[in-house]
């Protein structure tokens, strides 16, 4: 039992550090591997607005249209606290430093968020996938026109 959950701990890890890795990496395709079907969004700290319900390929799509202009991210996930219930759900807190690299003529080339992500999940076809992201800011620095392209500056 204690091995089983200790594995489940280390799966849980893998999928939340890969979603990291893989946004980083710009690896569009991967990042389907670690969402949920649909996954619940809440960046309302952040850019205000309201928490919205996507399917896996939309949010996707609207990370590669935010990060695609960036030159660099680095998302720096840790410390993460794992919860893991009976009915096949998870949760897991941790702090998050994402920093944001593009040259511009608006200002500083960096912008940087420091928060916590609180994520859900769910054990799904064989593996642990997030089904609900939320960002609780705690501090920024730089300049947050290096997300601006046209549109919305959600990701």
């Amino acid at each position: 039992m204690l091995v089983n959950l200790l594995s489940q701990r280390q799966e849980i890890e893998e999928t939340v550090d890969r979603l990291g890795l893989h946004l980083d990496a710009k690896e569009w395709l991967e990042l389907g591997e670690v969402l949920a079907e649909t996954v619940e969004l809440d960046y309302v700290s952040l850019f205000g607005g309201q928490i919205e319900h996507l399917i896996c390929a939309e949010v996707i799509d609207r990370w590669k249209t935010q990060l695609t202009p960036l030159k660099a991210t680095q998302h720096v996930i840790t410390n993460l606290h794992i919860t893991i219930q009976a009915d096949n759900t998870a949760t897991c807190a941790c702090n998050v430093v994402a920093t944001h690299v593009r040259p511009n003529p608006l200002g500083d080339s960096l912008w940087t968020v420091g928060g916590r992500y609180d994520f859900q999940l769910l054990h799904e076809g064989g593996r642990w996938r997030i089904s609900a992201i939320k960002l609780t800011v705690l501090w920024t620095t730089g300049n947050p026109q290096v997300l601006s392209t046209s549109g919305s500056t959600q990701i």
